[in-house]
């Protein structure tokens, strides 16, 4: 079990925070005056809902690198329009945080997610922008779910979410072994964000677009899964784009299912709670 911190670091991390978000904001307020003129040409906001280890920030790099697309690392929007900021302070910050990745040199969990030849960072014209926090994203809106309403105010586009699943006996073996979890507390981690994720689906099912991309298809096709996702947010595949996205992409996904020891009833269980959601459907041990 994760060991609860003492006060004196709880304390630290709370300084360093609200220092990184000052920092963040104040950043923010520079870029806006400089960037504004190009908030007026967005079309739509995208946002990621998910699970942990399923490929969100891959998928969210190869889409920034787009021309036309601006998406953060991790800003956490949500807690940014609980705030009631406008829609030019939201999308500085957008714009702030993809500019501290760049930063940190793309890099994420000791992988580096630059894109050769792309834009990165910059864009011809801004059609797309949105933040890559998909779990966070869907917890907040279980707690709230009328901020995704709040959302649609503010920026004033149309709201759409991507929504990325892979084979759940991966994920859980994966969040098992990365998030110092039992296999027991993996299973229910997992089913949990599944039962958040589809009544975000439902809820939003008259108001906001939702399109669900399985990794293993996207690793398999990356060039066809690209071009859907960019269909669904507004914009088209140009030049040598999905060819140098594509070279980014594993060849085949991580089983990483095989590294963790299952036993029958466990298997039967998982594969019986996966039927509960259609998105899961035709996952199995042995996919």
């Amino acid at each position: 079990m994760i060991q609860p911190v003492s006060r004196t670091t709880r304390f630290k991390y709370l300084l360093q925070a609200r220092r990184q978000n000052a920092e963040m904001i104040g950043r923010a307020l520079r870029l806006g005056r400089r960037f504004k003129p190009d908030f007026d040409d967005v079309e739509a906001y995208c946002m990621f809902i998910g699970y942990p280890r399923s490929g969100h920030t891959l998928i969210k790099a190869l889409l920034n690198a787009h021309k036309n697309i601006m998406l953060a690392q991790e800003l956490n929007a949500l807690r940014y329009v609980q705030w009631h900021v406008s829609r030019d302070m939201l999308y500085s910050l957008l714009i702030a945080r993809d500019q501290w990745f760049a930063d940190m040199g793309r890099t994420w969990d000791e992988y580096s997610y630059n894109v050769p030849n792309q834009w990165q960072g910059r864009y011809e014209k801004l059609r797309v922008i949105g933040d890559k926090r998909a779990g966070r994203s869907a917890e907040i809106l279980t707690e709230q779910p009328d901020l995704l309403v709040k959302l649609q105010q503010t920026v004033r586009v149309p709201v759409k979410i991507i929504h990325i699943v892979r084979n759940p006996f991966d994920n859980i073996s994966t969040i098992h072994r990365k998030h110092n979890l039992t296999l027991a507390q993996s299973i229910d981690s997992f089913f949990a964000n599944c039962h958040t994720n589809a009544a975000i689906m439902q809820q939003s099912s008259d108001k906001i677009a939702i399109l669900t991309i399985r990794l293993e298809a996207f690793i398999d096709d990356p060039a066809a899964s690209l071009t859907e996702m960019g269909a669904f947010l507004g914009v088209a595949p140009y030049g040598s784009y999905l060819e140098d996205c594509a070279g980014l992409v594993f060849r085949s996904p991580n089983q990483s299912r095989h590294r963790i020891t299952w036993s029958n009833a466990v298997i039967a269980d998982v594969t019986a709670r996966s039927h509960e959601y259609a998105f899961l459907d035709g996952y199995d041990f042995e996919t």
